[in-house]
């Protein structure tokens, strides 16, 4: 679920963790991710290229350019 511009909140999480000498794995129902990822970035990653608009193209190369 997007909550707002830098939160999501992720349901029936899996989530492994590596240590140096071992790996911890833990199942969540849920959990708070903080990332700047929009819907729309997530759904034009998703899309095949050849059938995008130039549009949603130039918005998305915006996007992968502010995060390098």
């Amino acid at each position: 679920i997007h909550i707002n511009d830098t939160l999501w909140l992720l349901a029936d999480v899996k989530k492994t963790v590596f240590y140096p000498d071992h790996i911890k794995e833990q199942t969540l129902p849920s959990e708070k991710w903080s990332v700047s990822i929009k819907p729309e970035h997530l759904y034009l990653a998703s899309q095949e290229p050849d059938f995008l608009s130039l549009s949603p193209l130039r918005t998305y190369q915006l996007y992968l350019e502010t995060q390098k």
